[in-house]
């Protein structure tokens, strides 16, 4: 390989390295915004100006908020009346609450 293949390869090499680096700072960059219609970003403004805040601040207090009721519900014991309706759920439930025995009737079968 002659000395110019060479360096011809290595700034290819780096090319493509610092091609990698600004996609990977666009996407970083593009992930923290979103579109939102006009009609909920003027709901939003009015909220924002009459608590004297940032849209930026009602749109992630709102996020919270909605995460912290999603988690709670998420995590809440399904009742019975909704296992008997879906028996998916009924085996959800059981492979959680009994993992352990799983792990032993998969030993045993070997």
């Amino acid at each position: 390989m002659s000395k110019y293949h060479y360096i011809q390869k290595k700034l290819e090499n780096l090319k493509h390295s610092a091609k990698k680096i600004i996609s990977n700072e666009t996407k970083e960059n593009e992930s923290s915004f979103f579109k939102i219609d006009q009609g909920s970003y003027n709901k939003l403004l009015k909220i924002a100006d009459a608590q004297k805040s940032s849209v930026e601040a009602i749109l992630s207090m709102s996020v919270e908020q909605y995460y912290t009721r999603w988690s709670a519900q998420s995590q809440a014991p399904v009742t019975l009346e909704r296992m008997e309706e879906n028996p998916v759920l009924y085996l959800d439930n059981l492979s959680k609450r009994y993992p352990h025995d799983r792990e032993e009737f998969t030993h045993e079968q070997s």
